[in-house]
């Protein structure tokens, strides 16, 4: 069975035992443990930073922060001062790169990821000293004249022979034909497969397909529309220092590798009305299982892959508000099992057990991420990791005020985070969920979230933007995407 922290047992029976009321306890309160607003409640801690800064060399700019600490209590420091230095969250642009700034207090942790860009001046070659002039060579002789020749006798001609036919030249080997051009992108879809299913067409926006070339100063990011390749006036950005591995599906030349550098990527130029939430599906590949804490200080479920303001969706498990949601606080789906697991699970639990982790030693936590929480991972946990293991698999993440999160793999529901959890979440922040979806999509509007900007050791590719997908559709999609 997977234990869970007492956090997450202490509020699940809180809420159970309150109707609209929850309190939430948090290790790490004042040493006296005792409120400053002279009420009795415990105090709820929470910090949370924004997610990503992008600056030019030599420029500054404060770090957002909701923090329950006072500003002289937050600890600063960046992993790369040769790139980008802070001071009580003031960060300043050095040098080209990316760095970590991390905000520190008490037990709590957050990051901000900068990159830095800029020109730098190259330096000037050194001169190529000039060659040596050869000396001229010394001048020969001219020869003596020789004497003329007596004339000789003209000698009579010759008949002259009759020509012999000329032999056939014998076959050679064929010509190779010439390599295929590839497709025509004016004329003919890109070299990635394409959505088929025509019900979809109203949901599905822009695809971007990772093909073009990837630079060390990052690269503007085409999408293309997502049933037939031809290109769609909108783009997004690689962040410098962004990678690319040729582990592509099919005509797919390369993949992008999550973590090398966050990515902004624009849904499309005429936005859609968003009151139906927003989804967001694509190819993953796992080029190698992580297992515990990645170099962030988070496990890669937490780990970035979509992120705005106060939220951080990862794979599979969430920061809202600033504070962690596990995959065993959601309604679990078939894909949160391993066959195995399911099979066993199917045959002692009822249909609703099946849907809840808790007193549920079957299901896995790492069914979208692929990764190991530690060591000590249980058996159906690593046959889950061995199973994604340098495979592709489709994943679909959607996000909505009325449904909340999903995660589908292969077409399949994983976690379902409900509204009200998230509404609970989200007051930790001053907001409610369905004003932190809003901010979700001005954030990808504007190119200002952040997808896949943490190290998983995962690939992505082909990712499409689109409103928020039904059970059936992310059903619907994975079939046709995966023909």
């Amino acid at each position: 069975m997977y234990r869970r922290g007492k956090f997450f047992c202490l509020l699940r029976r809180i809420a159970t035992v309150s109707l609209g009321f929850a309190v939430v306890l948090f290790a790490g309160c004042t040493p006296e443990g005792e409120r400053t607003d002279g009420t009795d409640k415990p105090p709820v801690e929470f910090l949370s930073v924004s997610p990503t800064l992008c600056l030019t060399i030599g420029e500054q700019a404060e770090v957002a922060v909701a923090s329950s600490y006072p500003a002289e209590a937050v600890l600063w420091s960046s992993d790369d001062e040769a790139v980008a230095t802070v001071e009580d969250g003031r960060i300043t642009a050095v040098g080209l790169g990316e760095a970590t700034v991390t905000a520190a207090a008490g037990e709590l942790r957050a990051f901000c990821y900068v990159t830095v860009t800029g020109d730098e001046p190259e330096p000037e070659p050194e001169p190529e000293p000039e060659p040596e002039p050869e000396p001229d060579p010394e001048p020969e002789p001219e020869p003596e004249p020789e004497p003329d020749p007596e004339p000789e006798p003209e000698p009579e001609p010759e008949p002259e022979p009759e020509p012999e036919p000329e032999p056939e030249p014998e076959p050679g080997p064929e010509p190779e034909p010439e390599p295929d051009p590839g497709p025509d992108p004016d004329t003919e879809p890109g070299p990635v497969t394409t959505v088929t299913d025509a019900g979809l067409r109203e949901k599905l926006w822009a695809m971007y397909t990772f093909e073009e070339d990837f630079t060390l100063n990052g690269y503007v990011c085409g999408a293309v529309d997502p049933f037939t390749g031809k290109a769609l006036d909108v783009a997004g950005s690689y962040h410098a220092g962004a990678a690319a591995a040729p582990v592509g599906r099919g005509g797919s030349r390369r993949a992008y590798r999550s973590g090398s550098a966050p990515l902004s990527l624009v849904p499309i130029v005429e936005s859609p009305a968003a009151d139906s939430g927003i989804s967001v599906s694509f190819w993953a590949y796992n080029a190698e299982t992580l297992v515990g804490e990645t170099e962030t200080g988070r496990t890669p479920g937490y780990s970035n892959l979509i992120g705005w303001g106060t939220v951080s969706i990862g794979w599979g498990y969430l920061y809202v508000g600033g504070f962690p949601v596990h995959p065993g606080d959601s309604l679990l789906g078939r894909a949160a099992y391993t066959d195995e697991s399911y099979a066993i699970a199917s045959a002692e639990l009822s249909a609703e057990q099946l849907t809840a982790a808790t007193d549920n030693p079957y299901y896995v936590p790492n069914a979208v991420s692929g990764a190991l929480e530690s060591e000590a991972a249980g058996v159906y946990e690593r046959a889950m990791a061995e199973n994604m293991a340098e495979c592709w698999r489709y994943v679909t993440v959607t996000l909505s005020a009325e449904e909340g999160i999903r995660f589908y793999a292969d077409g399949q529901l994983a976690y379902a985070y409900s509204v009200d959890l998230l509404n609970m979440y989200a007051s930790f922040a001053g907001a409610t969920w369905g004003e932190l979806c809003a901010d979700a999509w001005t954030a990808l509007e504007n190119g200002e979230a952040s997808l896949f900007g943490e190290p998983t050791g995962i690939f992505v590719d082909d990712v499409i933007f689109g409103s928020a997908l039904t059970e059936t559709e992310a059903e619907r999609l994975y079939a046709d995407i995966s023909r």
